[in-house]
């Protein structure tokens, strides 16, 4: 496979992030609702320039991945995003188990402080870095 269409209005969650981290470029459409904005937000975690494939209409969907599978203009620039996610991907956030287990041990840490004194807390943010 060269591409994969995200499905609507529920959109691949699972199985798009096991195609990006095969590589293989995933196009979304923007949603305004949880299940069809995951896509979108996976291809933002990536940072390896792949937010070019989230569209904003059923149209854009279409047109381009046509353009992408079917001109050579199209399949140079699909080239060029599988060898980016290839490059950069796999260091993304999105697959960076260890960071992510150590952001969340921080998150339980810091309940677990706030529960010890005895503070009523109403709900908990916890600031991940931006590193």
């Amino acid at each position: 496979a060269d591409l994969l269409l995200d499905t609507l209005v529920y959109g691949a969650h699972s199985t798009a992030t096991d195609a990006l981290r095969g590589g293989l470029p995933l196009l979304t459409v923007r949603g305004d609702q949880f299940p069809t904005r995951v896509g979108l937000s996976l291809l933002k975690a990536l940072d390896a320039g792949q937010e070019i494939l989230a569209v904003d209409s059923l149209r854009d969907f279409e047109q381009t991945s046509v353009f992408l599978t079917t001109t050579p203009r199209g399949r140079r620039v699909l080239r060029r995003l599988r060898a980016r996610l290839a490059e950069d991907g796999r260091g993304s956030r999105l697959f960076d188990t260890a960071r992510f287990t150590a952001d969340l041990e921080r998150a339980y840490h810091l309940v677990w402080e706030a529960s010890a004194a005895a503070r009523s807390l109403a709900h908990h943010v916890v600031v991940v870095d931006a590193e």
